[in-house]
């Protein structure tokens, strides 16, 4: 195990592949439909992705090079977890419906990416319960004017381009309860956040420096 926080460290060791038909919210997902099939969940994908940054960043040199960009010698402890709480948050957009359905090839089907950034650009049910189940309060202390939500925007953008909020929003049905499976997608983005504050106390925590 590398040097990552003992509260995620707890999480990653009892990381399994699942085996057969999800059970829950997927992340990752191999041989749908057959006996082979094997899958992990989106929470235990995104630990393991916020443990990566946290290494990166403290014992890499990567840490250094981004303090430097921003007129630091380095990154405070705090800056970096609550960095590595946002990279977990890069996948938020796997809970929706339509990304699950993949599974077993229902419709409607979505992404992942493209499907959360417009709904943080178009008003509606689905942005109120975004806005419900993300930590707004906590995230505005995090950083100066709109900063923290553009960091999230950059880590949802994690395939290799920017995201564009004026993504046409998708079907409705994307974010809405699953009528087969009853999983709320916002549910699953509540144990997510709820996660990432037993793995990074410390970047929940109110004062420090705005993130710049």
């Amino acid at each position: 195990m590398l040097a990552v926080s003992k509260s995620i460290a707890a999480t990653l060791v009892g990381w399994l592949d699942m085996r057969g038909e999800p059970t829950g919210f997927w992340g990752k997902l191999t041989s749908p439909g057959t006996d082979e099939a094997t899958w992990h969940s989106v929470e235990h994908h995104c630990a393991d992705v916020a443990a990566c940054c946290e290494v990166l960043l403290t014992t890499t040199l990567l840490g250094r090079r981004l303090a430097a960009c921003v007129g630091q010698v380095e990154l405070s402890t705090q800056w970096v977890a609550r960095l590595a709480v946002l990279s977990a948050w890069h996948d938020l957009g796997k809970f929706n419906t339509g990304f699950q359905n993949k599974a077993w090839r229902r419709t409607p089907m979505g992404g992942h990416v493209g499907e959360l950034a417009s709904v943080f650009n178009h008003t509606g049910e689905a942005q109120n319960a975004l806005c419900r189940t993300l930590p707004i309060r906590e995230m505005e202390s995090w950083a100066q004017g709109d900063t923290a939500f553009e960091l999230l925007l950059a880590a949802v953008s994690h395939h290799g381009s920017p995201v564009n909020t004026a993504t046409p929003l998708p079907a409705r049905a994307l974010w809405r309860p699953c009528p087969i499976t009853k999983r709320d997608p916002f549910d699953g983005m509540r144990d997510l956040v709820k996660a990432s504050r037993g793995w990074f106390p410390l970047a929940f925590e109110p004062g420090g420096k705005p993130l710049p």
